[in-house]
């Protein structure tokens, strides 16, 4: 699949359940449809927030709007529900626009640029941490599969589980077992990002996977 003349390697819905506002990232770009294209390279991205902004246009008619109004009101200097009517309809325009509505925000070394988005699910949110990913490792990203299984052949078997296997982003830590370096996009495996049993959100490899066809990351490999 290619959009903007890109090999795109992940996509994920700007808004829930509306597939004609989509995201997509590429090695080099991450691209939003809104009905138009915006292109922004990744080494030109420095931030990727989810923020709630003001409305600006409905703030400035309505503190135009119901001022202008409560004075003709208090003067009856003309129909006294119009005026009401028009007071009460700037009172709602300003509460709607301090209320305002949630973006996914896009800072670059020239400007912020702002997408409205119904709220940051937990799909768009795994979509920024993805992209940080590719933007951070520039390539194929790497995660590490942990399991009881000291790295040699002899043990080597193929896992599964129902529910995905949870990788780790980072280098772990632990000590006497077997750490494999995963490359998704390189080896063809699906991973995706869920609720772990802490409910933070975290990568799970689908499906089953061969170790032997893993490789074995070593503690003097850090």
């Amino acid at each position: 699949m290619h959009i903007d003349d890109e090999p795109i390697i992940a996509q994920c819905p700007l808004e829930h359940n509306k597939n004609t506002k989509m995201c997509y990232l590429s090695y080099e770009k991450l691209i939003i449809n809104t009905g138009r294209i915006h292109s922004f390279e990744l080494d030109h991205i420095l931030q990727i927030d989810f923020k709630r902004k003001l409305l600006l246009l409905p703030l400035i008619s309505g503190g135009v709007l119901a001022p202008l109004a409560l004075i003709a009101l208090l003067n009856d200097l003309f129909h006294i529900w119009v005026m009401l009517i028009l007071f009460m309809s700037g009172a709602l325009l300003i509460y709607y626009g301090f209320e305002g509505r949630n973006t996914l925000s896009i800072k670059t070394n020239l400007k912020e640029f702002d997408f409205f988005i119904n709220s940051a699910s937990q799909n768009l949110q795994a979509f920024v941490r993805f992209t940080f990913k590719i933007k951070r490792e520039q390539g194929d990203p790497k995660y590490f599969l942990v399991t009881d299984l000291v790295p040699n052949e002899k043990h080597l078997r193929i896992i599964d589980s129902a529910d995905g296997i949870e990788l780790s982003e980072t280098i772990p830590k632990k000590e006497g077992q077997g750490i494999f370096i995963v490359e998704p996009l390189r080896s063809g495996l699906q991973v995706i990002y869920k609720k772990n049993l802490s409910g933070e959100i975290a990568p799970y490899l689908i499906g089953s996977i061969d170790l032997k066809n893993l490789t074995p990351f070593h503690q003097n490999d850090r």
